[in-house]
Formats: structure tokens, C-alpha cells, sequence
């Protein structure tokens, strides 16, 4: 045997084999630059371009043109105020987009088309390509590099991720807050380090800060993180840090719902409905539960096919690891999504691709995948199975719309949405900024962005499985090479 050829070999790869979160990061964001919408502009995403242009140009917070006349913005999605419109929802995707928008609005002006919607997709994009990468890092504390890999790129496309990556909607955004918030939490318990430790506290808390200025539910993580650190590490210096670290964004809040409402703890989720704190909350649990995982016009179960495995992957993880906390954290976490937004008022989410609502929570049902996938080759070949059909089903929506058809009743059993967005692909009919760029031929980047994230996870696992054979062969003849020394000695 050759070792030479063998070390030969393994030098190849540096740069695959030393950047799998690199490549990751880039294949996702690549994909997802290419399925963004830059065609229609609705009601959710356009009342976060009133903010941002409200911001801009009048350094207000609020949308007071947004139901005249001839106005180029309008939202259903803002409520009145004194006279005064605003948006309803939170108001941290505008601030933190507002660098990317900006730009649109000094090529465009004022409008929820054209660059406006490039920018502000490109801006969502990036953080689902950002909230996959941290999915990587956080498997890579519990998995084998290749299961890092495929759940990293399980997450980025073969779930909601992808689809709601093409819109100019929150969900990513705060994803990729809650991941990172998650992955902060894990290094501190996991790094026993020096006192400088403390400022990652610090760190982890603005994570969350940063998270419920997107989403108001996202404060939640408050409580669950804090627990989770306060029975880590014993060091109530931490904890304080983290709650300062989480006070920034409570103030930001208060210092909005102040600026804009004349009222710190009125939301504005709270004004657009009429109705008292906490009130919003009124759908039955297990009503809201049956929505979100199992009927076929919102489940999860459907729309994301891996999460299937989720049961069967937490109660291996939590029987088998060594840290039981780490995985109750990750239970925590998803739980604290899953539960309130199980009990929302309106728990379909309107005429959405999916409960979008639930995308924050999702890593977190991908993640326990990974011990299935380390299991054996029918566990593994299962999950190869069921990422492939989330990725046409996820794929096929990210870029035809993740707008559906206004059915008049709520058919909880129809599988009328993936029939319509299969038959859409299959037609051309696409919402993608680059169609009429192609004409007749856009199917050919329309089907090759759909078997991306197949060819380059088959190509990946390829790669990976030449280098573990070069290993063992490499280990295997240092092996016969010992005795053989020997002998001739």
C-alpha cells in the first residue's frame, strides 16, 4: 500500500474538509438569492416597507399614508390610532432590514415593488442562510460531521426555511436570533473557560433581546435560557449579564410602544385586534396542536416531512445523552414557540405555505433527527428519503409563492396546496425575479435549484465517505506496516 498516494489523496480536500459550515452557508444563501420573489408585494411584507420608509424619510414610527388615496404602499396589516396608522406586527424586522431597504428606496423611491423587494428579500435570505449555518455549529456539539452537515441542509431546504427566505416576512429573521441565542447558551455551559466567559452572557442575552423585537413570543426564551444557565454554570454574575443582555431589547419595545402608542405595555398586536393582553390566545390547545402538526392543510408533518422522525430522535437523544439538560433545553425552547402560537387566535396564519408561525421552532424538531441518522443505514436511508420530498414540496413553493389559493372555508384535511404549487412548477408559473429573464427556458434553473440541495448533499456525503475509506485504509496499512518493519529488522 502506498501511503504516499494515500496522504496525496487526503490533501485534495483541505478546503472542503476544513469548511463544511463555509459551504454550507454559501450553497444555501446561493439558492436562496435565486428563488427570491422581487415580482408581488402583499399585505405583511408591505406594512414593514411603510415602517422602514416611515424610519427613513420622516424618523417616525408611524405609517399615517398608508389608507389614502393613490398612496404607492398599502397594507391591510395597519391600524388606526388617534387618526394615525402603524403597522401590527413587531417592529424588529424593519429595524434590522433597514440598511438593505434603504437601498431600495434610493434606486425606487417609495414603493413595494421593484428594488424595495429585492433588498428586503436578500436581507431574509441571508439570515435563513445564517440560521442553517448555526444549525450546523449546534450539531456539530452533539453529531458526527456528516449528520452536522445533512441537518444543516435539512433545515435550510427541506422546511419552511426555504419558501419564507423569498418574502419580506419575520420568521427567519427570528430564527436565526433563537438559534443563535441557542448555540451562545450551549458554548458557555460547554466551555468552562476564564471570567471572560462573562461577556458571552452578555451576548446570549442580546441574542434574545434581539429575537423578541421580532416576535413578541421570542421573550419566552427569557425564562427557558435562564434556567438552563442558572443550573449550568451557578453563576449568578452570568445570569445577570444575559438579563441585561435581554433587557435591551425589552426596552426597545417599551421605547417603541412609548414613542408610537403614548403606552409601554400596549403591543401593537394588541391595538390592530381591539383586544386586552393575552387575549389573542384563545384557540384550544389540542385544536391548535392537531393545526400545526397533523392536518394536511397546515401541518407540520406535511409541510416538512422530516419532523416525522422528531418523536422517535428526542426520545433517543434523552435516552442516550450524556447531558439531559441540553436536550431538555432544546425541548424548552421549541415548546415555548410550539404551545403559544398552538393557541393563537388565528392558527392557520392566513392564506400562508405552511404555519409560519412555527419556523423559529423547527431546528429544533430537525435537530433530535440526528440520532436516527446515526443509527443505522435504514434510519439513514429513511431520512435521505424524506429530506428529498421536503425539498421538492419547500422548493416548489419557495418559487412559486408561499401565498396559497383564499379558500372560503378552512379544509382541514385538503392537500390542495401542494397540488397547486406542484402543478405552478410544473407550468412555469413562478413568482421569481429572474423569470422573464429566461422565457422559455426556466425550467432550467427552476429544476436545477430544486435538485441543488440534493446533488450537493449527495456530492458532500460522497466526498466525505471517499475520506473515512482513505482513513481506514491509511490506519489499516500503519497497521500491517508495524510487524513488517519488524521482520525486516
Amino acid at each position: 500500500m502506498n501511503l504516499n498516494s494515500i496522504e496525496g489523496f487526503q490533501i485534495k480536500h483541505p478546503l472542503i474538509k476544513k469548511h463544511y459550515g463555509l459551504i454550507i452557508f454559501v450553497v444555501v444563501l446561493g439558492v436562496y438569492l435565486l428563488s427570491l420573489n422581487g415580482v408581488w408585494a402583499t399585505d405583511h411584507p408591505s406594512s414593514f416597507v411603510q415602517l422602514d420608509w416611515s424610519i427613513w424619510a420622516d424618523h417616525a414610527f408611524n405609517v399615517n399614508d398608508s389608507q389614502t388615496a393613490g398612496n404607492p404602499v398599502y397594507s391591510m396589516d395597519d391600524f388606526s390610532l388617534n387618526s394615525t396608522w402603524y403597522i401590527a406586527s413587531a417592529p424588529g424586522l424593519s429595524f434590522f432590514s433597514l440598511p438593505f431597504v434603504i437601498v431600495g428606496f434610493l434606486l425606487d423611491g417609495y414603493s413595494p415593488f421593484g428594488q424595495v423587494l429585492t433588498f428586503s428579500e436578500a436581507f431574509v435570505a441571508l439570515m435563513g442562510a445564517l440560521t442553517a449555518y448555526l444549525v450546523y455549529r449546534v450539531a456539530r456539539m452533539f453529531f458526527q460531521e456528516k449528520t452536522s452537515i445533512f441537518l444543516a441542509f435539512g433545515v435550510g431546504f427541506s422546511t419552511l426555511l426555504w419558501p419564507f427566505a423569498t418574502y419580506y416576512f419575520p420568521h427567519d429573521l427570528s430564527a436565526m436570533f433563537v438559534m443563535l441565542a441557542t448555540f451562545l447558551a450551549l458554548k458557555i455551559t460547554r466551555d468552562r473557560g476564564s471570567d471572560s466567559r462573562l461577556s458571552m452572557y452578555l451576548f446570549c442575552g442580546l441574542a434574545v433581546g434581539c429575537a423578541l423585537l421580532v416576535d413578541y413570543i421570542d421573550a419566552l426564551l427569557i425564562p427557558t435560557v435562564s434556567v438552563y444557565l442558572l443550573y449550568k454554570t451557578k453563576r449568578s454574575a452570568g445570569l445577570l449579564n444575559f438579563l441585561c443582555g435581554a433587557a435591551v431589547g425589552i426596552a426597545a419595545v417599551a421605547a417603541y410602544n412609548l414613542a408610537a402608542f403614548g403606552r409601554i405595555l400596549t403591543t401593537s398586536q394588541n391595538l390592530y385586534d381591539g383586544k386586552p393582553f393575552l387575549s389573542d390566545f384563545s384557540t384550544p390547545i389540542l385544536q391548535g396542536l392537531f393545526w400545526n402538526f397533523i392536518s394536511p392543510y397546515r401541518g407540520l408533518f406535511w409541510y416538512c416531512p422530516l419532523i416525522v422522525l422528531a418523536p422517535a430522535g428526542f426520545y433517543l437523544m434523552f435516552k442516550y445523552s450524556k447531558d439531559k439538560s441540553q436536550v431538555i433545553l432544546f425541548l424548552a425552547i421549541m415548546l415555548s414557540i410550539v404551545i403559544p402560537y398552538s393557541m393563537w387566535q388565528d392558527v392557520t396564519a392566513g392564506v400562508s405555505f405552511g404555519p409560519r408561525f412555527l419556523i423559529p421552532a423547527i431546528p429544533f424538531l430537525i435537530l433530535p433527527v440526528g440520532q436516527l441518522f446515526e443509527r443505522g443505514r435504514s434510519e439513514k436511508d429513511l431520512a435521505y428519503l424524506l429530506y428529498g420530498i421536503g425539498v421538492v414540496l419547500n422548493g416548489s413553493a419557495a418559487l412559486v409563492s408561499v401565498i396559497h389559493p383564499n379558500f372560503s372555508t378552512v379544509p382541514s384535511w385538503t392537500t390542495q396546496i401542494f397540488g397547486t404549487m406542484l402543478s405552478s412548477l410544473s407550468s412555469g408559473s413562478l413568482d421569481v425575479w429572474w423569470l422573464s429573464y429566461l422565457g422559455q427556458y426556466w425550467w432550467v434553473l427552476a429544476f436545477s435549484l430544486v435538485a441543488c440541495p440534493i446533488v450537493t448533499l449527495f456530492a458532500i456525503d460522497r466526498v466525505m465517505s471517499g475520506d473515512e475509506e482513505v482513513k481506514s485504509k491509511a490506519k489499516h496499512a500503519e497497521i500491517v506496516a508495524v510487524p513488517l518493519a519488524k521482520t525486516k529488522a
